[in-house]
């Protein structure tokens, strides 16, 4: 069951990525899911296997929609997020949006809990929603910065 739920909404983010009208160039949103992607595999890597704070289920299914929870769904609704941030004008809707995708992946953590993929040994589930919004904030911030590299223009002398 968590498998297709998983499978349903990582096809529904990369569906929704595909479709919508993208605000950031092909280069700074490949540059956020990688930057995201990589965060995130590394994340539960320490978290997971080295730190062993949360135990990840040897069923092979709910083995598989962790991963793709995890490679697929979190770094494109992160990206989904960023491209909306792009025309938001006031500080407010900066919050709604930044709330509203952490709330998701809280979401979809939730999930894995309560389907039985993932289970809290020495961890907390509000260390997962801050580690979500601080996913969030390094979207951000990688797109300020590619903006910024993006934006720089070389000058000969």
């Amino acid at each position: 069951m968590v498998l297709a739920l998983y499978f349903l909404v990582s096809w529904l983010a990369v569906a929704v990525f595909v479709l919508m009208h993208k605000r950031l160039s092909f280069i700074q949103n490949s540059f956020i899911v990688l930057v995201i992607l990589i965060i995130s595999v590394n994340w539960s890597w320490v978290i997971y296997q080295e730190l062993k704070l949360i135990k990840v289920s040897t069923d092979p299914f709910n083995n598989v929609a962790f991963m793709i929870n995890r490679s697929i769904a979190v770094p494109f609704i992160v990206t989904i997020a960023m491209n909306i941030l792009q025309g938001v004008q006031s500080f407010s809707h900066y919050i709604i949006v930044f709330a509203s995708s952490t709330f998701i992946l809280s979401i979809l953590a939730f999930g894995g809990i309560y389907f039985k993929v993932t289970e809290y040994i020495n961890w907390y589930f509000s260390f997962d929603m801050l580690y979500f919004l601080m996913l969030n904030l390094i979207g951000f911030f990688v797109c300020k910065m590619v903006h910024k590299t993006e934006s720089r223009e070389v000058s000969s002398q």
